[in-house]
């Protein structure tokens, strides 16, 4: 009897998709020299060097609700930003090769992107990079891609982006649903756009004072408010969160209250995201992120409490 892809132990799922990464390299026209597993969450991430040692990202898509049409949009997106001279991760390819797993319930895919230069951004980044990641952003807000039929971005129209709640807690479920109505409001006041909507630390990298961007995995059709809460609550984790904010809106002309949205409510939309984050964990299967998401849940609704105590989304609060 086959075991499931989902019951195995972390080492055997790295082995199981081990081979995997080498044949979806073969169907990209790479000759792999080295492959190295560099991160395993959401998705498997490959480090590939080929034998003229150039280097590339290999990303294998498992857990994530992502579609094909979603995926070819993504991929067509990083493409015409690249093409522009926007710094954004170049795909090698517009192909993306599929696979199945043994009792995995859908196909697993492989995008496969140029490797990125210089060095992982900073988690405790200064002013003048914070201003640089905002500029990044809203190039990536002035440039959505032309889509053909068979690509697609979701919308993001409430808090969970759509996946099942696995939530109980009655707080955060009251929470949940105050702000899906700020997300609504937002929906009715401004245009929406691509957005990255994961513009953290892990997916930017920094090279002679440019900041570059990559793993397009939770882009998303939305007014560009959400992308911004969503931006403010990633860099909300550094040793210097409140001075973020003001860096972070730099390259931004207008702010919350041009449409109607008030300071406590756009506080909201940047708890949502953590909000959205460990509601995920109780929905996917990987051994890694099972293990720490009762305690993530607990810093979760004390991060709520606060929130409705003061109006205010504060990750330094003490746990």
């Amino acid at each position: 009897m086959t075991t499931l892809f989902t019951d195995l132990p972390v080492q055997a799922q790295y082995a199981l998709l081990r081979p995997h990464a080498f044949q979806f390299a073969k169907e990209l026209d790479l000759a792999p020299k080295t492959l190295q597993l560099i991160q395993y969450g959401y998705n498997a991430t490959y480090k590939l060097t080929n034998h003229d040692n150039q280097i590339f990202a290999l990303k294998i898509i498992l857990e994530s609700p992502r579609t094909l049409p979603n995926l070819h949009a993504e991929i067509k997106w990083c493409h015409s930003l690249a093409r522009q001279g926007i710094p954004v991760s170049k795909p090698i390819s517009l192909k993306i090769p599929s696979a199945e797993l043994p009792g995995f319930p859908k196909p697993i895919y492989a995008l496969c992107c140029h490797w990125l230069p210089g060095r992982q951004f900073s988690s405790n980044p200064n002013a003048d990079q914070l201003k640089k990641v905002s500029l990044l952003t809203k190039s990536l807000h002035d440039n959505p891609p032309i889509l053909s039929q068979g690509e697609s971005f979701p919308e993001f129209r409430e808090t969970l982006a759509g996946a099942p709640c696995q939530l109980k807690n009655p707080i955060i479920l009251d929470t949940i649903a105050e702000c899906n109505e700020v997300i609504n409001k937002v929906w009715q006041k401004q245009p929406s756009t691509c957005v990255h909507f994961d513009l953290h630390s892990w997916n930017l990298r920094y090279n002679k004072g440019i900041a570059y961007a990559f793993d397009f995995e939770f882009a998303h059709s939305a007014p560009p408010l959400l992308d911004i809460a969503a931006l403010i609550f990633c860099h909300r984790f550094s040793k210097n969160a409140p001075e973020t904010d003001t860096p972070l809106w730099s390259a931004f002309k207008y702010r919350p209250s041009d449409f109607g949205i008030s300071n406590r409510d756009f506080e909201l939309l940047i708890l949502g995201r953590k909000i959205l984050l460990v509601n995920d964990i109780f929905v996917l299967q990987n051994p890694l992120l099972i293990a720490g998401r009762d305690e993530n849940l607990k810093r979760t609704l004390q991060l709520v409490e606060h929130f409705h105590k003061t109006g205010k989304y504060d990750p330094s609060i003490p746990k």
